[in-house]
């Protein structure tokens, strides 16, 4: 009798522990932080998933760890008609104010294929993103911006192959009818400034790279001079040209591999490989055409791609199975995030919408 009061006393104990809030202030670094406050939860739907989204964010809002949240505020939102964002924002106090600052965020996208792929090397064609994991049985792709995971139920392969013919042309299309204005092809000059762009973002994604890039952006930058020097340089149209009439008939059909490396060490501006060097790059792939007829298709739910950011002070930042920084200040949301990665029981009952 007295064991199982015991165990009764233990058991409500826990759970009334757990419901204590209070406004108490903890002071970290130049910030105010209420890591004991009771949270919100707030949703904020528009499109045509919105029913979707609401069971989603049903499954979700189940845990424990946010029915109520503690110390930060829980946001469902769509930022688009198929993209379901949820933020979690620690609490902090200003001027006698609580308030949030924008944390962690889970990217959930539906019938969406290009969220697989990220942002494509020139108009629909992309890098294939490489399986680097798993989640609960479902792969996890990199792509050029960051890690996703891909939930879909139809066996299919989720690209098809770019040949470098395909590739030329299609920069040559895109030369003719946009360059630098929009009316004419890009000069030496006008290259240049497009790779600055390419490499001050490829400093946010890898740094290592970046440098490799800077060093074949510098030794482009040297020829041009040099170019102008002995009399006008070619500019893009005429250089592209001239590599794809370097292609015997074979090369032209054979798929093409990129790399950002390609343009220093083989003298083209197209960063394609030449054959036999394809395994220093990234195949050019185009989204397969089953998965595009997915797109707008608002009555059955075929693809989820999930994605994770974690904040700055994760080096990791798009992989929760890494995080380790704590729970205390700004990172006690980022914490809860990582945290919910680890839910597969919710995880589960979200993968099976997709099986209904």
């Amino acid at each position: 009798m007295i064991l199982s009061l015991l165990v009764i006393f233990f058991i409500c104990r826990t759970a009334w522990s757990q419901q204590v809030f209070s406004d108490q202030v903890v002071h970290i670094e130049e910030d105010d932080f209420m890591p004991y406050t009771r949270g919100e939860v707030i949703k904020t739907f528009v499109g045509d998933y919105n029913n979707l989204m609401e069971e989603m964010c049903t499954i979700i809002s189940s845990w424990d760890s946010i029915n109520p949240p503690k110390g930060f505020r829980v946001d469902f939102s769509s930022i688009h008609s198929t993209m379901l964002e949820i933020t979690f924002s620690a609490y902090i106090k200003e001027y006698d104010e609580r308030i949030v600052k924008r944390g962690p965020v889970l990217y959930m996208s539906i019938n969406n294929p290009s969220e697989i792929f990220g942002t494509p090397i020139i108009t629909d064609i992309f890098l294939q993103p490489a399986k680097v994991s798993d989640f609960y049985g479902y792969p996890v792709y990199q792509n050029v911006r960051r890690k996703v995971t891909v939930i879909m139920e139809k066996d299919v392969t989720l690209s098809v192959p770019v040949t470098r013919e395909e590739y030329l042309n299609e920069l040559l299309n895109a030369d003719e009818n946009h360059g630098p204005d929009g009316s004419g092809s890009y000069s030496g000059d006008d290259v240049l400034v497009e790779m600055e762009k390419a490499y001050r973002a490829l400093l946010k994604i890898d740094q290592a790279e970046a440098a490799e890039f800077k060093t074949g952006m510098d030794n482009y930058r040297s020829d041009l001079a040099q170019q102008k020097l002995e009399g006008d340089p070619e500019d893009l149209h005429t250089s592209l040209i001239k590599e794809l009439e370097k292609l015997s008939p074979e090369e032209r059909k054979s798929p093409a591999y990129y790399a950002l490396g390609a343009m220093d060490q083989y003298g083209n501006l197209s960063g394609l490989l030449p054959s036999g060097h394809e395994e220093e790059g990234e195949a050019l792939v185009r989204i397969n055409p089953v998965l595009k007829n997915m797109v707008g298709n608002t009555t059955t739910f075929e693809l989820l791609v999930i994605s994770w950011y974690l904040g700055k002070s994760n080096d990791s930042d798009d992989n929760p199975r890494l995080y380790s920084d704590g729970n205390k200040g700004f990172m006690l949301a980022d914490y809860h995030m990582a945290e919910l990665f680890k839910q597969q029981d919710l995880w589960n009952k979200i993968f099976d919408l997709l099986k209904n």
